[in-house]
């Protein structure tokens, strides 16, 4: 949402960090609230928290078991990922006696022209490099120059092609800082551009 211009005061209040508006209103400031309908969009009952927009858009995480957050990343539901990555979803968090395949029928159903289904993710790269898959290195120099992904998204591939010096590592460090914004992703760039080094020194 911030590449849409959106901060964090649009929602909330920024000395206590509460909504300025509860619950779906929030949302409703844009969004066409007669488009978003348990009918329309959510397809869980009206008025429960499974039909809340950040029931499926920001779910919430618990961290050191103390800490409740809840994702702004606004990522969409995709179970069809969890099949080949293991990660959790919206769905399965919340249905956890049912399977990802199981979830993925319901979307299929429910949104058949969906854009986002089986769509390229950057999370089947960061996977790839986890698992040290020989396809790692290309999926991540994808993802890195990948314009119409998020700055983050494009600095956490360049800071994971540190392991894979190649010439991709090379196109996808010189795409990067040539782009202001992502000059300030240090840390990336700093890690490709010694496996860079590491290439032109022989040393791969």
């Amino acid at each position: 949402m911030a590449e849409k211009g959106v901060t964090c005061t649009n929602c909330h209040t920024p000395h206590s960090a509460k909504l300025n508006i509860t619950n779906e209103g929030v949302c409703a400031q844009c969004h066409i609230t007669s488009k978003y309908s348990a009918e329309k969009h959510t397809f869980h009952k009206a008025e429960t928290e499974a039909s809340e927009c950040t029931s499926c858009h920001m779910p919430e995480t618990t961290y050191m078991q103390v800490d409740p957050r809840r994702d702004h990343s606004w990522q969409i539901p995709r179970p069809d990922l969890g099949k080949y990555t293991g990660t959790p979803n919206a769905c399965t968090n919340c249905h956890k006696d049912q399977s990802n395949e199981w979830a993925g029928e319901a979307l299929s159903k429910w949104f058949p022209k969906s854009n986002y289904r089986h769509q390229q993710h950057f999370s089947v790269a960061f996977y790839a490099a986890a698992i040290n898959h020989q396809s790692a290195a290309d999926a991540l120099s994808y993802v890195a120059q990948n314009h119409t992904e998020r700055d983050i998204i494009r600095a956490s591939a360049l800071q994971r092609l540190d392991r894979y010096p190649s010439t991709n590592t090379l196109n996808a460090l010189s795409h990067a800082v040539k782009k202001t914004t992502m000059k300030s992703s240090a840390t990336g760039l700093f890690r490709a551009a010694w496996a860079s080094h590491r290439l032109s020194a022989g040393k791969s």
